[in-house]
């Protein structure tokens, strides 16, 4: 009797560790956690690099918080958006930007477009592929990144970049016909995607 009821109770919990394990993936799916579908062999998955000619962010260097929550890109559900700005330091300027997914529950298929992504290598450790972008004008400005991430909040990961007055850099009186229009552009993102197999 005790065996009978060992047995059933180890099938009960069988099922029931199933039945979570299922609602947990059907849960992160809907909720679109990047890192579900990437690890996900249901889903085909794809990502390329790309060129772009409007990933553009140009502002004042004066003045840099007027492009705050400013989108600079958008294509397909996907965005990249101005999250941050620390002008603290008058040499330089650090920017933050987030980019957003998008997945289709119905289709169930979804796609990503960043300069920064992260991905899991052939020992399942994550590595981060960026492409800079490029900062006008560039006998007065340098740019570089100051952060990346390989975490995915969702469908969103966060980066952050330098713009600095090479006059700053050089310890050289900065020209008053300086030009503090400062242009950054993308001109290469990756794009990923990813749908569910038939």
């Amino acid at each position: 009797m005790k065996y009978k009821i060992g047995f059933g109770a180890f099938c009960f919990l069988a099922v029931l560790v199933v039945l979570v394990s299922n609602i947990v993936k059907a849960f992160r799916a809907q909720s679109g956690e990047l890192e579900y579908f990437i690890n996900n062999k249901a889903y085909s998955f794809a990502y390329a690099e790309q060129e772009v000619a409007d990933c553009i962010l140009r502002f004042d260097f004066d003045n840099t918080e007027s492009v705050l929550g400013q989108t600079i890109y958008e294509k397909d559900g996907c965005n990249i958006t101005v999250s941050e700005i620390d002008n603290t330091d008058e040499g330089y300027v650090r920017i933050s930007f987030e980019a957003t997914g998008n997945y289709d529950d119905t289709k169930k298929e979804g796609s990503f477009i960043s300069p920064v992504i992260a991905l899991p290598d052939e020992e399942n450790k994550w590595r981060i592929i960026n492409s800079l972008p490029e900062v006008a004008p560039a006998e007065e400005y340098r740019c570089s990144f100051a952060s990346e991430t390989c975490e995915y909040e969702k469908l969103t990961n966060r980066f952050s970049i330098y713009v600095t007055k090479i006059s700053f850099l050089d310890s050289e009186k900065e020209a008053d016909d300086a030009n503090r229009i400062v242009t950054i552009r993308f001109s290469n993102l990756w794009e990923m995607k990813w749908h569910k197999k038939s």
